[in-house]
């Protein structure tokens, strides 16, 4: 009864019913403390599962392995590692669900690779769920060498395994090698079309991305939504698209009409990424109409999100509109949302090094300051002037310059030019949509220092190399 409660998502249940087990006096074995652990896990009670983990020590079942693993998972569950590990420890018996439980608390839900590869290399044999924990955990840190690495040596591959390293290319940007391991994929299936296409698109190489599209169809692969949010997003990107059955051709690029058309055209409901994107173009070619629009849409598909409110309310700075931006202020104050912090982070010799907007924490922060004065003069011997529609408008003018430069992105880029040799690509993950500034800022940048740098901001990959972006200033 007690397993049957829990594992048909009634953990409460099966507590309840092993106390009155208790209360009779009933002795509960290697069959019952397994599913009274796991209702524990279940109900995010970790109290309640170590009080149950005591009465385990006290009826001296805790080396046996279907106990033990019980609670390595219950312990993972709470990112407990520690104790976690202290039980695995101590089981005299260490079978291939064991082994597999503590590999997966340190890799899965602790993220420590380290400790998961020095698991892994001393486990006895290897199944294709060991080898997929561990190939995932360094796609989901972004170690994707290290990922294929382990895919060549594994014994055995599955589509799941394939898809993981086509998605760590597509979430590095490794744009020419996510193509290869595509094309040279035996078989692949629907998550595998839509990783591929939407690579592309979010690399900005539409046409591409466009050619997979109609491969897919010819090799009778149906596409679903999220194929055809990654085409519509696209679209957006180039500003121009064509209704038929789904998506067949382009039309004229400043054409943000069409493009509504086409949205309000759709044979599926319009996603949060397709008016996010509308809105994305309507802020470059100041159609403050459209943009109400769309904004309309969004609030009503994704109530949490203060992001686009903080778009609309730029929009409005744009065109003047300063009452209609205290509107926008005021409606996200009603709605308990707020801008959210926008933060970039770069990796560095295997370090994460994260920024916020005029964060001076960092242990190199003077280093990091000088080489954004650097930036700042050699940027306006260049000709380039701040977009100061990017900061708020009540700050003076010389504060709102002193903002733009003090972005996260292009501190994190600043951090990049001083702690990795020329030549070296500069990678960057921002939380948030670029800024205009901060775009037209980085284009230059990567032509006056001689460097490519690559952000991927919350919609997609910005390629700067020589003073030009590969999304041709459209995103």
């Amino acid at each position: 009864m007690i397993r049957g409660f829990q594992q048909n998502q009634e953990p409460r249940n099966a507590l309840v019913l092993f106390d009155q087990m208790k209360i009779k006096g009933v002795i509960g074995d290697k069959f019952t403390y397994p599913f009274v652990i796991r209702a524990c896990n279940d109900l995010l009670e970790q109290c309640r599962g170590r009080c149950v983990h005591g009465e385990v020590l006290k009826v001296g079942l805790e080396v046996d392995v279907f106990v033990g693993t019980s609670l390595i998972e219950f312990y993972s569950g709470f990112e407990s590692m520690r104790y976690a590990y202290k039980v695995f420890n101590e089981l005299v018996v260490k079978d291939m669900v064991a082994w597999t439980a503590i590999l997966y608390g340190f890799v899965s839900k602790f993220g420590d690779m380290e400790r998961g590869r020095e698991l892994f290399n001393r486990m006895p044999s290897k199944d294709m769920v060991v080898w997929n924990i561990m190939i995932n955990g360094y796609v989901k840190v972004g170690n994707v060498d290290e990922a294929r690495m382990l895919f060549e040596q594994a014994t055995f591959k599955d589509m799941l395994m394939y898809n993981m390293i086509l998605g760590g290319y597509v979430r590095s940007g490794e744009v020419e090698k996510m193509m290869q391991f595509f094309n040279d994929m035996p078989k692949k299936d629907l998550v595998s079309w839509n990783s591929i296409i939407g690579g592309l698109v979010r690399s900005e190489r539409f046409s591409e991305a466009m050619k997979y599209f109609q491969r897919m169809q010819m090799v009778n692969v149906s596409p679903n939504d999220v194929t055809l949010i990654s085409i519509l997003l696209g679209c957006a990107q180039v500003g121009a698209l064509d209704v038929g059955k789904w998506v067949h051709s382009y039309i004229d690029r400043n054409n943000i009409d069409e493009a509504y058309g086409l949205i309000k055209s759709m044979p599926i409901t319009p996603h949060t990424g397709v008016w996010g994107a509308l809105l994305g173009a309507c802020k470059i070619h100041g159609n403050v109409e459209l943009a109400e629009l769309a904004i309309e849409q969004l609030i009503q598909l994704d109530l949490e999100d203060g992001g686009y409110l903080a778009i609309m309310s730029n929009i409005y700075a744009n065109a003047g509109r300063w009452d209609d931006v205290s509107k926008v202020r005021e409606l996200m104050k009603k709605k308990g949302i707020g801008k959210i912090r926008g933060c970039s982070s770069i990796e560095i010799n295997g370090e994460i090094h994260e920024f916020g907007v005029e964060e001076k924490i960092h242990p190199r922060a003077d280093e990091i300051n000088d080489m954004l004065g650097e930036i700042s003069q050699r940027l306006k011997w260049a000709g380039h002037f701040s977009n100061k529609n990017e900061v708020l408008f009540d700050v003076e003018e010389e504060d709102k310059e002193k903002t733009l430069i003090f972005h996260s992105e292009k501190m994190a880029v600043a951090f990049g030019l001083i702690t990795t040799e020329k030549g070296t690509v500069i990678r960057v993950v921002k939380n948030l949509r670029i800024c205009s500034d901060c775009h037209a800022s980085v284009k230059l940048i990567s032509k006056i220092f001689e460097r490519e740098i690559v952000i991927r901001d919350r919609s997609r990959f910005h390629h700067f190399k020589d003073g030009s972006c590969s999304c041709g200033d459209y995103w």
